[in-house]
């Protein structure tokens, strides 16, 4: 299986095109297993973008993570190569 995502490193330069309401699913390199975690994108009311996501570890709760701290983190993980994006259909039939 091929998964399409985008590196660690080129995260900056797409953040303008990202909506409220697409998925992040965080892409790692172990072998058989692509997503590591995932999480909900939302532009707050100044515009910010941030990551909602549940933390596993500790005090498990849902927190907003700024979208450029997102990527400072992944940049520097080891195990984590990049994001690969889902954008859900708005409307249903």
């Amino acid at each position: 299986m091929t998964i399409q995502y985008v590196p660690d490193d080129k995260l900056s330069s797409i953040s303008s095109r990202l909506k409220t309401g697409d998925l992040a699913i965080f892409i790692q390199d172990q072998e058989g297993i692509f997503a590591a975690h995932m999480g909900i994108l939302i532009r707050d009311a100044k515009g910010q973008l941030v990551l909602r996501n549940a933390t596993s570890i500790g005090l498990k709760q849902v927190v907003d993570l700024p979208y450029n701290e997102l990527v400072d983190y992944l940049v520097k993980s080891k195990r984590l190569m990049g994001l690969s994006f889902i954008r859900p259909l708005s409307t249903i039939k």
